[in-house]
């Protein structure tokens, strides 16, 4: 049971927590989910029972426990919850387990037969979710020794050996160079750029060994669920569902000039900023709600910071706005099932948005929330939390295009900090998917070079300090195919931008992404499209 908690400093046990205040409700909430973790239970499902029967009772205890999963989710990361690590723990434990002996269940797999078999799309869809959630299913020794290499590995990223500069590369007030922040500090104020070189390949320069220990167990794991290897299995439902076709596209986008990671930040701090009038929150949202509105997309405000949104008179859910934080993002409290629940989604952002990158982003995680709400499938298996597909964002980051192009967004000025920090991110996603994709399949695939600043050992560590590289791995070039993806969409289609917006992300009738590209594009879609469409801009890029 969790331990009632003062708000009083002096209570606290903890003594990271002293002179800490928290919120009464959020620790009360945190008491709830305790007690309904406690009491949860899941009913085994009935036998020799009719599809339709058995599917509702399935449908039933999937959304109890994803929803009280979810839950738990939101409050992870607030600062009340790390006075009950324990607790959290055990209930995420609970709950995984019990997810995996629902899955398991006999019943289950003649369930996934008769939905995979149907003719029926939205069943269809189902069963290879459900199929695919069985296949993801590790034993509990296999996750145990993933989490401690992952674990490991968090603390070797955070551990480097102290680099201390030789006298010729000084700088004033230096100290040794032990964490990133001590090293962005150097590298931003030392006009050397063979002292600026010297240090960042001294700092990332450690062994590496514990994380092919970690590729392997990814590996393991994937044959125990019936694949050859990780990359095999996580390809299986994509788009791009072969490493060569990921390759192509990664070669199609890379750039022959990439800027140097100890240089970025000298380049950044003399560039110019892009003119920026500052925006209030109030007034972008109350424009973008008159464009969704072009979409069948209609708002119910119920207090300042609560909306009701609808598609089309059919409600979808519900909007808390808060105003009150420093970055824009979206918070999702309950994913929307027809006929079971509508979706509870927090959007936050600044009151007053001091530039372009910042209106973008609010745009961005407003489009992403809104597309939740759209895609309302008949089962929570079918949701977008459930889906790993590397077409996952492709309805929010469309959406989030076609609403910058209605809103007039000004993009940033070339040569602008604005634009070179985007291309610099751009190159380095580029480089760590093409080093994700030759770890995993553990072949060469005859790639010329990672980057314009060698295939060195300092360059692997830089790509493994992010710990972003072990939770997205290979799919890190799912973001950037989407987006050119969305562009092309955008820009190819023949069809109206509400027919689009039914098509990709209302998705009623559940159909396959490759259908649905094809009725939008007119014609089956094709990766060389989007290959040749960013030759050109390279060549356009080169020939100015």
């Amino acid at each position: 049971m969790l331990v009632a908690v003062s708000t009083d400093a002096a209570s606290s046990p903890h003594k990271d927590f002293q002179h800490k205040k928290f919120d009464a409700t959020v620790l009360a909430s945190l008491q709830l989910l305790n007690e309904q973790c406690k009491a949860f239970s899941v009913v085994p499902l009935s036998k020799k029972q009719k599809f339709e029967y058995l599917l509702g009772e399935f449908e039933k205890q999937s959304l109890k426990i994803n929803n009280l999963s979810d839950a738990l989710s939101n409050f992870v990361n607030l600062p009340e919850s790390r006075l009950f690590t324990r607790e959290i723990i055990n209930c995420q434990i609970k709950l995984s387990d019990t997810w995996r002996n629902l899955l398991y269940q006999p019943q289950v797999e003649n369930l996934i037969q008769q939905l995979t078999n149907s003719h029926n799309a939205k069943f269809r869809e189902l069963g290879f979710r459900l199929s695919q959630a069985r296949n993801s299913q590790a034993t509990q020794n296999q996750l145990a020794r993933l989490r401690i290499l992952e674990a490991e590995i968090a603390q070797w990223a955070k551990k480097k050996t102290p680099v201390i500069p030789s006298k010729l590369c000084l700088i004033p007030n230096q100290e040794n160079i032990i964490d990133n922040s001590i090293l962005h500090f150097y590298l931003l104020n030392q006009p050397q750029e063979s002292c600026r070189k010297q240090i960042w390949t001294q700092f990332y320069k450690q062994s590496t060994t514990i994380v092919q220990d970690w590729i392997e167990q990814k590996n393991t794991i994937a044959q125990y669920s019936g694949y050859r290897t990780f990359i095999e299995q996580q390809q299986f439902y994509n788009i791009l569902n072969k490493p060569q076709s990921i390759l192509n596209y990664l070669q199609s986008k890379s750039s022959t000039t990439a800027i140097e990671p100890w240089n970025i930040g000298q380049i950044l701090k003399n560039a110019p900023r892009t003119s920026f009038a500052k925006l209030q929150l109030e007034t972008l949202l109350a424009k973008s709600f008159i464009q969704l509105s072009k979409l069948g997309i209609s708002t119910q405000q119920l207090t300042p910071n609560l909306y009701r949104i609808w598609l089309n008179k059919r409600l979808l859910g519900h909007l808390y706005l808060d105003a009150s934080q420093t970055k824009s993002g979206s918070r999702v409290v309950r994913y929307p099932v027809i006929g079971h629940q509508f979706a509870d989604i927090t959007l936050t952002a600044p009151k007053i948005l001091t530039s372009n990158r910042k209106v973008k982003q609010f745009i961005s995680q407003l489009a992403r929330t809104v597309t939740i709400m759209a895609d309302s499938p008949e089962f929570y298996l079918s949701s977008n939390t459930m889906d790993f597909s590397d077409s996952r964002e492709l309805g929010a980051i469309w959406l989030t295009k076609w609403l910058q192009q209605q809103l007039k967004i000004t993009t940033a000025s070339k040569g602008s900090r604005e634009q070179i920090a985007q291309t610099y991110q751009q190159q380095l996603n580029i480089i760590k998917a093409k080093w994700a994709l030759l770890v995993f399949t553990g072949q060469e695939y005859n790639v010329p070079a990672l980057s314009a600043f060698n295939h060195s050992s300092s360059l692997v560590n830089y790509i493994y300090s992010d710990p972003n590289f072990f939770s997205q791995n290979i799919g890190i070039y799912k973001g950037l195919f989407q987006d050119d993806l969305a562009s092309m969409l955008l820009e190819k289609s023949k069809i109206s931008a509400n027919q689009i917006f039914e098509i990709l992300v209302v998705n009623e009738s559940r159909q396959a992404i490759n259908k649905r590209l094809n009725v939008i594009l007119a014609h089956p879609f094709e990766l060389k499209d989007i290959i040749n469409i960013n030759k050109l801009k390279s060549k356009k890029r080169s020939s100015n």
